[in-house]
């Protein structure tokens, strides 16, 4: 009977024992995981992206502003004017072969692209066009209305319809929440372009910035200017992307900040459908 007794102990205690080594090891591995995961979702809350972005051009000053990228190390998106890039192709593929981004503004920048919804689209059609006989890949789906998605250039009527277009199509409109105001005037004095930056870094210094700037014939100080932008974002601790980098993920937190199609209602989409 003691025998048994013991026996049974012994098998009691070794199912005890095995039962909290399974629990600890269980609770280790969990922990392990929780702790991943809580890494991975404050990487996320922390992680400060900025994406230059650049109006109007190919040009010279192009030209000019892609050195500074290249010798800073970092990279912007170019929503270009579909004429400048057929009269300036060896500027254009330069952008596209230091790993810029090329989207799609307008064809001719002209007022009347606006006047209905088949002059926007013939004119952003001709733009694509343009990109695509340069790059021979299927343009990217972002572009950025002349004048933005609140442009005054248009009818607010026309200017809904465009929009809704635009969408329908399977497109992205590009906003920006810091802009230097470089094309309010020709060649703005430097300290001007980077005092307003400052301003508005100041009061949009976000997880996500889209900042806008242009590069036409007329933007020769936003060159200089466009140094200590990019030093202060560094200092920052932004990390600098383009529209080229865009996952599903991204888009989604894009939109939700409002800096893409920031008129319509939040659809469950994605990049390469």
């Amino acid at each position: 009977m003691n025998r048994k007794r013991r026996c049974f102990i012994s098998t009691f205690s070794l199912l005890i024992f095995c039962a909290v080594f399974l629990s600890v090891i269980s609770y280790s591995i969990l922990g392990t995981k929780v702790k991943a995961l809580a890494e991975e979702v404050s990487q996320e809350e922390t992680e400060k992206i900025v994406y230059l972005t650049f109006d109007d051009g190919p040009t010279i000053v192009t030209k000019q502003i892609l050195q500074v990228l290249q010798e800073e190390q970092v990279t912007g998106t170019f929503f270009v004017i579909g004429q400048l890039v057929e009269q300036n192709k060896i500027i254009a593929e330069n952008a596209k072969n230091s790993g810029n981004a090329l989207c799609v503004h307008t064809y001719t920048h002209e007022d009347k692209i606006y006047r209905n919804i088949e002059t926007f689209m013939e004119d952003y059609h001709k733009c694509s066009g343009a990109l695509k006989g340069l790059t021979g890949r299927e343009v990217p789906k972002f572009m950025r209305f002349p004048g933005g998605s609140s442009t005054t250039m248009a009818r607010k009527p026309v200017l809904k319809e465009i929009r809704g277009e635009v969408v329908d199509k399977g497109l992205y409109y590009v906003d920006w929440n810091i802009t230097i105001d470089d094309s309010l005037a020709r060649n703005k004095p430097v300290e001007t372009l980077v005092s307003k930056f400052y301003r508005e870094f100041k009061k949009n210094k976000k997880d996500r910035i889209v900042v806008l700037m242009h590069d036409s014939y007329y933007n020769k100080t936003t060159v200089p200017a466009l140094k200590e932008i990019i030093k202060a974002l560094k200092e920052d601790g932004y990390v600098f992307k383009n529209f080229n980098d865009i996952d599903d993920k991204e888009l989604k937190i894009l939109e939700e900040r409002g800096l893409i199609n920031k008129h319509e209602k939040k659809l469950d989409r994605q990049v390469n459908k």
